[in-house]
């Protein structure tokens, strides 16, 4: 089993800040980490790790591993007749999943090929895929 450790990773604020997601829970199969920047659970970021090992029944011949990004958005809704603000709600959720679904026959260094094209392609200034998710442009 790896190293169940915090993660740390930068925003894309102007002035980058350091986020650090701090381990929450972990089993076999499932490994969740919190950024607790916020003071309440609602507003948590969270990064979940998941992993589904075919099984021999069930005939499956692939390892399928899922990782996911939640970041809720907090409002506050305005003071009530008494003047006491209310606690904040969670107005929506950012979601991502990245799902990479890995033949047992493969080899580790293809494996690891397929996660640095990938981390490659989101982390780079890609402007189609980048304009894709920051300006819902498809490119042309």
């Amino acid at each position: 089993m790896g190293t169940f450790a915090d993660i740390v990773i930068n925003d894309a604020q102007g002035t980058p800040i350091a986020h650090t997601f701090a381990k929450a829970s972990r089993n076999e199969d499932y490994a969740r980490w919190e950024d607790r920047a916020v003071s309440i659970y609602l507003g948590f970021n969270r990064v979940i790790l998941q992993l589904k090992r075919p099984s021999a029944p069930d005939g499956r011949t692939n390892v399928i591993v899922t990782l996911k990004v939640e970041m809720p958005v907090l409002e506050t809704v305005g003071n009530n007749s008494n003047g006491v603000t209310p606690p904040q709600n969670v107005a929506y959720v950012l979601r991502s999943e990245c799902k990479f679904t890995l033949p047992v026959r493969s080899i580790e260094v293809d494996r690891n090929t397929l996660r640095v094209f990938t981390a490659a392609l989101l982390g780079s200034s890609q402007t189609q895929i980048a304009d894709a998710v920051g300006k819902f442009i498809m490119p042309n």
